[in-house]
């Protein structure tokens, strides 16, 4: 195997006015970043202690509450020392890396365009300037190994997360020098830009100062993992291995991390708290949690305005020039260009980070439902499908879908801020759509003569079975939409006529779709019969097919004391709409009673 001894062809630099271009043959040859990493590995684990030591934050704070003092004089000690030079070094190193390679990002950018400027088809991104850049970037990852060594040499254990990385990376940026990948620049800019503000940080609190932001450190280096350079993995996600495997693990993984009973919602626990001691609104804490939600809302939210922002134009475009049936078949292969090449692609890469909403639940000690996990999963392998085959629906799939997750995801965002927004009702009715949306478009390519001819739909029929489950679990499972759910209680000495149930069930239910609930079961406290499947079938129909559990309670005490909670005549047939928390409730204090 031949090196890169030399730069490569189109850069038109001289290694010897590069800072440590004499060493370039050397750092070029495979076996330097595959040995270093390996020995870093193997030291790292043998060296870090089996307990860690309170870092020098925790200890403070330690120390403050424990003799009452605040602050204390900072002793510079030849460890603290080390630490700031050497955070201070990477601070001012990642600055002017960034400086020197953001501008030609966005000059690339604009000149470019976004597919251009990551391919580089015509060699013209891979420069001079990239190249000093890059080779420099790779060579800081060599001196980012004593991150490492500063850690043990505090004491305190290094994680699994931190040697794993620091390993890695070196031979990614080697594979980016040595292969002259022009995503590269992507890389650069902001790893780079993060590493400004993370080294300028650990600097100042080596300092003794206490900078704002430490909350946001890991929201940003969870950011620079997601980046746009995903375009170098594309064969490897294009592996028709990986997204069954993670489908595979993932629902099994959900099942079992999911709890068996689901902690209330903190929306849901905010109104009851509202309720029980009479405050409309309490003080927002930001906890870890709440951050980690909001950022990764806030980060879907602007991924789909951004998605839908590009694809929907295009689809305009061809509905206009090619007219719905030629626009959806594409049979001349116009439909799928660079621009939908890369939004597809992006958006198939996105459904393995939206995992990350099942692992937010199941950390909220929440259970996660069915239709989740299995629409999670599924998706996955439905955009695969879209990206092997280049797949015209795809265009119409991406637009809807984003533009519903815009929505959905900005709702999220702004609740978990302690917000209100209006119009939680209709979240449920736009994935319905969407879900009725993209069947339709999968549906209609088996209409539309010629359409089935195409390369391309010989995994629709896949879609269309997911499609069609997906509605049923829905349909099914309406309840497991996060929406408040709602009982409807019944009283009465008798027990309940049909014509009663049926004129009740009327109010009741347009009062529950009117609150943006579902009914979720039915108490009767009269006489301990069962209902006839007609009345049952008209139950589920004037509540929009919800999923029903029916009750009955014929003790007289139990009736008696549950007719106190609710304040409900007995002599008159009358049914209340109570909340499934506030049924539980008094449940409880019925069977302590009683």
């Amino acid at each position: 195997m031949s090196y890169h001894v030399e730069p490569p062809a189109g850069t038109h630099v001289q290694l010897s006015d590069v800072p440590l271009g004499d060493w370039y043959p050397f750092f070029m040859q495979w076996q330097v970043p595959v040995f270093v990493s390996a020995v870093y590995t193997v030291l790292s684990f043998y060296f870090s202690p089996e307990s860690s030591k309170l870092s020098r934050v925790e200890a403070k704070r330690q120390n403050a509450s424990s003799d009452g003092s605040t602050t204390k004089k900072k002793v510079l000690t030849p460890m603290t020392m080390l630490v700031v030079v050497h955070n201070t070094v990477l601070a001012i190193y990642s600055a002017w890396a960034f400086r020197g390679v953001f501008p030609l990002f966005v000059n690339n950018m604009i000149k470019k365009g976004f597919f251009e400027g990551m391919c580089d088809t015509d060699g013209t991104v891979w420069n001079s300037a990239l190249f000093v850049h890059l080779y420099l970037f790779y060579l800081s990852k060599y001196y980012e190994l004593l991150d490492t060594v500063i850690i043990i040499l505090k004491g305190r254990k290094a994680s699994i997360l931190q040697i794993y990385h620091h390993a890695g990376v070196i031979l990614v940026m080697y594979t980016s020098n040595y292969f002259t990948s022009p995503c590269s620049v992507f890389v650069v800019w902001e790893n780079a830009g993060v590493h400004t503000i993370m080294y300028s940080y650990y600097a100042l609190t080596a300092l003794g100062f206490n900078p704002p932001g430490k909350q946001y450190l890991t929201s940003l280096q969870i950011f620079q993992f997601f980046d746009v350079p995903l375009g170098d993995w594309y064969p490897f996600f294009m592996q028709w291995q990986v997204p069954v495997f993670v489908s595979a693990v993932y629902t099994v993984l959900s099942f079992y991390f999911s709890p068996e009973s689901s902690k209330l919602s903190r929306v849901e626990a905010k109104r009851q708290n509202a309720s029980s001691d009479g405050s409309i609104t309490k003080k927002k804490v930001l906890t870890p949690m709440t951050m980690l939600v909001v950022v990764h809302n806030t980060v879907l939210a602007i991924y789909s305005a951004w998605a839908f922002r590009g694809v929907f134009p295009l689809f305009v475009n061809n509905m206009i020039k090619k007219g719905f049936s030629e626009g959806m078949c594409d049979t001349d292969g116009t439909v799928w260009n660079s621009a939908l090449f890369v939004h597809l692609y992006l958006f198939y890469l996105s459904k393995y980070y939206e995992l990350l909403d099942t692992v937010i639940i199941i950390l909220k000690g929440r259970k996660a439902s069915i239709l989740q996990i299995y629409h999670h999963a599924g998706v996955i392998l439905v955009t695969y499908i879209t990206n092997y085959y280049s797949s015209g629906s795809g265009l119409f799939l991406v637009w809807e879908n984003t533009g519903v997750h815009t929505i959905m995801y900005s709702y999220y965002a702004l609740t978990a801020l302690g917000f209100n927004p209006p119009g939680k009702r209709y979240l449920t009715s736009l994935q319905i759509f969407q879900f009725l949306f993209g069947l339709t478009v999968i549906v209609v390519y088996f209409v539309i003569p010629g359409c089935q001819t195409q390369n391309q739909n010989k995994g629709q029929w896949i879609l269309t079975a997911w499609e069609v489950k997906v509605i049923r679990r829905v349909h099914e499972y309406g309840e497991s939409l996060d929406m408040p759910l709602y009982e409807l209680v019944c009283i009465s000495r008798s027990g309940l006529t049909q014509k009663s149930l049926e004129g009740l069930l009327r109010k009741s239910a347009e009062t529950v779709l009117d609150r943006g609930g579902a009914i979720r079961g039915f108490v009767n406290m009269g006489r301990d019969q069962p209902l006839p499947y007609r009345m049952k079938r008209h139950m589920e129909y004037h509540t929009r097919g919800t999923y029903w559990l029916m009750h009955y309670y014929t003790n007289p005490k139990t009736s008696e004391l549950l007719k106190n909670q609710l304040k409900v005549d007995t002599r008159v047939v009358r049914c209340n709409v109570v909340k499934m928390t506030d049924r539980l409730k008094y449940m409880i204090n019925i069977s302590d009673a009683v």
